[in-house]
């Protein structure tokens, strides 16, 4: 109520101000008139957005306001009357400086120097980028102006597909959704890569890159027209041939047996692939392991009939539905996996001092099935091994003598991992953009047996240096 006495308050006070200064009603055209209406509506929306900037950014994020003043501002969105951190930094994540258990050998070169003005000038910039990129989706009645037009645009059937960035998609004639990528140079990539093989084998590490599918196949007419993420993956993995280095290419496993659609491997309305998919993919990961590697593992393990399916119907919507929202994207279900067999592990997740011992049930965080207060407020993605953290350890109990992989990944290893574990000793994670430390401390400290960089083919756009201050691959 107190934030809606404000508006009025504002309306009426423009209104005066402007009734003073323009001559009369009677004397202005009604190209005025329109106008004036246009500007008024402009300085009040203008007022709107400072005003839950403010109150969000400053009282409630700082001050840890909660009360009937900040209820009443964002009385239009309950998850903004608290803070939350931004979606690449987990509410319950614990800020860690990772370079003091692994530091970087050598200091990074120190920055140009800069005069006052442009120092100026960047802070200008930056504060105006965060202030556009926090007021994109927070502004007042955005989900419903949102959901608005989607319903027109499937009211006027608008599925026309479009390039586009990552935080868009379009809408595909079977029900599905994707984002297609751009063309680029992953030649800085290939550098990247293989100057880090090269650090590995240096120090007597087997290394080898696995490259994940995107929801997109090769096959595809979209894949030829509007997405690149195909070429750039095969532009990567040729450059991996060429320099002698192993890549696993799991969209050679996966096409064959899917024909030139693998839409239903992921789920509709987000890019990942399903658990069942990143089941199977470990099977061909693990068949490699075994065959070229020295690895041991029980492929009989990872079949699907080892293992009881709990589904949670309707339980995921993912990044591209919660935008496109209910109107038009429909919520997949979400299956979680338990062995049939006896499994023991320990799980170590430093970030969220986990360090604890269990079943294969450990791997779950239930918590974020919790959709009660809509699925904008869940990332239901991230039940599947916590979600994306820096740095998580697995030791398989049941396989002490097992080797030791340490495995580079994107989120798409989350609903992996866990199946991976099952095939060897210990299996640790790290994902670069979330790791201040140096990963090549990290490999010189832990020492493990091989090292696996895992990327879906999507990443070479998807790099989101706009979220995270680090490349996926700096391998430094």
């Amino acid at each position: 109520m107190a934030f809606l006495l404000t508006i009025v308050l504002v309306i009426i006070l423009l209104f005066i101000l402007m009734e003073k200064r323009l001559p009369s009603m009677h004397a202005r055209t009604a190209r005025e008139n329109l106008m004036l209406v246009c500007t008024g509506l402009f300085c009040i929306t203008c007022f709107i957005v400072l005003l839950r900037y403010v109150t969000h950014q400053y009282f409630i994020r700082n001050l840890g306001w909660d009360n009937a003043w900040t209820k009443s501002v964002f009385y239009d969105n309950v998850n903004l009357q608290h803070y939350h951190a931004p979606r690449n930094i987990p509410d319950d994540e614990i800020p860690m400086d990772w370079s003091v258990e692994y530091p970087f050998s050598s200091v990074p070169p120190t920055p140009p120097h800069k005069n006052a003005f442009q120092k100026a000038s960047d802070s200008f910039h930056r504060q105006a980028g965060q202030f556009d990129a926090w007021t994109n989706n927070r502004f007042l009645f955005y989900q419903d102006i949102v959901e608005i037009m989607q319903r027109y645009r499937k009211y006027i059937g608008w599925n026309i597909p479009l390039n586009s960035d990552a935080y868009s998609a379009s809408l595909l004639p079977d029900g599905h959704w994707a984002a297609f990528q751009r063309k680029v140079d992953v030649s800085p990539a290939v550098a990247a890569t293989i100057d880090f093989a090269n650090f590995c084998q240096a120090h007597d590490i087997q290394f080898l890159t696995i490259l994940a599918p995107s929801k997109i196949a090769r096959q595809e007419r979209y894949s030829e027209t509007l997405d690149a993420s195909n070429a750039n993956g095969d532009a990567f993995f040729a450059g991996m041939q060429k320099h002698g280095i192993r890549c696993i290419d799991l969209r050679t496993f996966i096409e064959p047996s899917e024909g030139s659609n693998q839409h239903p491997l992921f789920f509709k309305a987000d890019h990942h692939w399903k658990p069942e998919t990143a089941r199977r993919a470990a099977i061909d990961i693990e068949r490699i392991l075994n065959r070229e590697f020295g690895y041991n593992a029980n492929l009989s393990l990872l079949e699907s009939s080892n293992y009881e399916e709990v589904c949670y119907p309707g339980g995921h919507l993912g990044g591209f539905g919660i935008r496109a929202t209910l109107s038009r994207a429909v919520p997949d279900d979400l299956p979680l996996f338990y062995p049939k067999f006896p499994t023991e592990f320990h799980l170590r997740i430093p970030s969220m001092e986990i360090d604890t011992d269990g079943d294969f049930s450990i791997f779950y965080d239930l918590k974020e099935m919790d959709t009660s207060k809509g699925y904008t407020s869940a990332y239901t993605y991230g039940t599947y091994l916590y979600g994306e953290r820096a740095v998580i350890s697995i030791q398989n109990q049941r396989k002490p003598d097992g080797r030791k992989l340490l495995l580079i990944r994107d989120s798409f290893s989350d609903t992996m991992a866990p199946f991976l574990a099952l095939g060897m000793g210990q299996l640790d994670t790290i994902d670069i953009r979330r790791f201040t430390g140096s990963l090549r401390s990290y490999i010189e400290k832990e020492q493990p047996d091989t090292v696996a960089i895992c990327y879906t083919v999507s990443i070479f756009e998807w790099d989101w240096a706009h979220l995270y201050p680090r490349s996926v691959f700096d391998f430094q």
